[in-house]
């Protein structure tokens, strides 16, 4: 099952690579996140990480804010992290659907994961 997950894996992610290197996950997580801070009352690196979260991994959505991370609070930490917890990385997710797992209930939980985590 691993080695049949794996090639989805890696092709998700080289995908979403590709897309932030073009710069298409910095405009989409703008957009998403400027409007869960207006909603929400959240600050800027809040909702910009938790609305990356809902196509990157933990691991990758940090970096979209890395160079806000020197001077957030803990408070501001503490969503990064629990934003990361809430939701399932692209390549995880394409995985999910690979095995037969219905994909719009894992996209609608993901998204809105992203909100309800902050």
């Amino acid at each position: 099952v691993a080695f049949r997950m794996l090639p989805t894996i890696v092709f998700f992610s080289t995908i979403s690579s590709l897309l932030f290197y073009l710069g298409m996950v910095q405009v989409v997580v703008e957009v998403l996140g400027t409007g869960m801070q207006r909603a929400m009352g959240t600050s800027r690196l809040e909702s910009v990480c938790a609305a990356c979260n809902i196509f990157l991994g933990q691991s990758e959505a940090p970096l979209l804010i890395a160079p806000l991370l020197p001077s957030a609070t803990t408070s501001e930490l503490h969503s990064v992290m629990t934003s990361g917890f809430s939701t399932v990385a692209g390549g995880v997710l394409a995985a999910y659907i690979a095995l037969g797992v219905p994909s719009n209930h894992l996209i609608a939980a993901s998204v809105i994961s992203a909100p309800a985590a902050l």
